[in-house]
């Protein structure tokens, strides 16, 4: 996809993003980013958009599948018109926020630690992730110990 097919993703992804800092209903913001989804379903930008929302409308499940849906997709190879940080860590980032909320801690550990083997990680990404896999861990200490109580 090149040229106007890039900037049409792009100006529905837009519109996604826009909706959202609009505050406008539920219904329009998921229907702009699954509208710019399926003006090209090669690119996990408003997947990830999606699921973010989702996830801050405490709809973990949701999210969930739609984050795994986005890490079925490879990393376009277009410079203008992508973030892709999504695809480097955004992506696994916020799956192992959605699992952390769903008390999935063993799956949030295991995310957590993958994501901070990854080069290239911006700093204070890198403290978030690391800070989350604290809290995950210790999260998961306390149930075992609960357990044995």
């Amino acid at each position: 996809m090149q040229g106007i097919e890039e900037e049409t993703f792009w100006s529905y992804y837009t519109i996604g993003k826009l909706n959202e800092i609009l505050e406008k209903d539920e219904n329009t913001v998921t229907q702009g980013y699954i509208n710019a989804f399926l003006v090209n379903e090669l690119r996990a930008e408003p997947l990830y958009r999606l699921a973010v929302y989702l996830r801050k409308k405490k709809k973990y499940f949701w999210a969930t599948l739609v984050l795994k849906q986005a890490l079925s997709i490879e990393k376009p190879q277009v410079k203008m018109y992508s973030e892709s940080w999504v695809y480097d860590y955004g992506i696994e980032q916020e799956l192992c926020n959605n699992y952390f909320w769903m008390g999935k801690y063993t799956e949030t550990v295991k995310i957590c630690t993958d994501l901070l083997e990854k080069k290239g990680l911006p700093k204070e990404t890198r403290k978030l992730i690391q800070d989350n896999l604290n809290i995950a861990k210790s999260s998961l200490d306390q149930l075992k110990h609960s357990e044995y109580n």
